[in-house]
């Protein structure tokens, strides 16, 4: 497949959508204390912060802020709106964001150093996903002309289009290729070159979210419809097991090198950790705060669990452990691996 590159007007050196989810409201005076015991105060730091180990991004706030390893806010970078982060090898970032902080505007890509400065800013149509390849290059589901375009971008900014279909959902990259999820049931498996189609198989509902798995070229897919629906996928896109999530969700947050991936209900502040076999090991329910999403399995063998307000810290065991708070809107994080 012959490449197109942007132009130059259109990537050049400098800056996803508003996430469907609602705040959780919880009562009382109790599930307040609780929250502001494991929260972090971000100007309250009892010691100069370490080295970022994660990146996070608030809406409301316009900020991409790094946090080091105790959850201490090392880095705070000013970013308009901005609504999906991705980690690079070298420490950097993608972050995507969008020109209103809805889900239905115009967006801009952001390729931004380790220390936050920004590299490249592309300007995009209305994407619906964004994920990494090689943990260097974006890949972005942008809508174009009434479809979906598949599209890998490089640091500088330049945009190779690999496949455009109507039905693309969800994007990642995978040992090598690239897989994407389909509202159609289906998984793909591309080469990151031509965007050549190598595998074609299809599941039994729309996947909304798609994330490598533990051995390579097996992947994680997840069925949103109802309760949800967890798949693990072979190299060959067979299914190794399936299993039932029990609640409404919209990402899949995997333990990197391990069967176990970590799922957070969107309608009341509980998270689950699902292991070999699809057995649900841990089930976190009345977390103090809700409006979750996001799920980030963290160093300790715990997850962080995102509020739009705060970092909840669930430890290994669900217990909660020390977190960070006073965010505005968080919208994302990734973590610099």
């Amino acid at each position: 497949m012959e490449h197109e590159q942007l132009d130059s007007s259109s990537a050049r050196p400098a800056g996803r959508s508003s996430l469907a989810r609602q705040l959780g409201w919880f009562g009382g005076g109790v599930a307040l204390a609780v929250v502001l015991a494991l929260t972090r105060d971000m100007q309250a730091a009892p010691a100069p912060p370490g080295d970022t180990v994660l990146w996070a991004v608030d809406r409301d706030a316009h900020r991409l802020y790094g946090l080091d390893r105790d959850l201490l806010i090392g880095r705070s970078v000013p970013v308009q709106r901005p609504l999906d982060v991705e980690a690079t090898a070298d420490g950097g970032t993608w972050v995507l964001r969008s020109e209103d902080g809805t889900s239905n505007s115009t967006m801009r890509l952001n390729r931004h150093d380790p220390r936050g400065a920004l590299i490249t800013e592309l300007y995009l149509e209305r994407v619906r996903d964004l994920d990494i390849f090689e943990r260097m290059d974006a890949l972005v589901l942008e809508h174009v002309n009434g479809s979906v375009r598949l599209a890998r971008v490089r640091e500088e900014g330049s945009l190779f289009p690999l496949l455009v279909r109507a039905d693309l959902a969800c994007v990642s990259g995978s040992s090598g290729s690239i897989l994407c999820g389909t509202d159609t049931g289906r998984i793909l498996r591309l080469d990151p070159v031509s965007g050549a189609v190598s595998m074609d198989v299809p599941l039994e509902g729309p996947i909304s979210d798609i994330a490598p798995g533990p051995t390579p070229g097996s992947a994680w897919a997840l069925d949103t419809r109802g309760l949800g629906r967890l798949y693990l996928l072979a190299p060959d896109l067979s299914i190794r097991w399936a299993s039932g999530v029990g609640f409404a969700c919209a990402h899949v947050a995997p333990v990197p090198g391990e069967e176990r991936v970590w799922i957070a209900d969107l309608n009341s502040p509980r998270v689950r950790r699902i292991g070999p076999a699809g057995v649900v090991e841990l089930d976190r329910q009345s977390l103090p705060l809700g409006g979750l999403d996001r799920v980030i399995p963290w160093r300790d063998g715990g997850a962080l669990a995102l509020a739009p307000g705060a970092i909840l810290h669930v430890a290994m065991n669900g217990n909660l452990a020390p977190g960070q708070g006073g965010f505005a809107w968080l919208s994302d994080a990734a973590r610099v691996r």
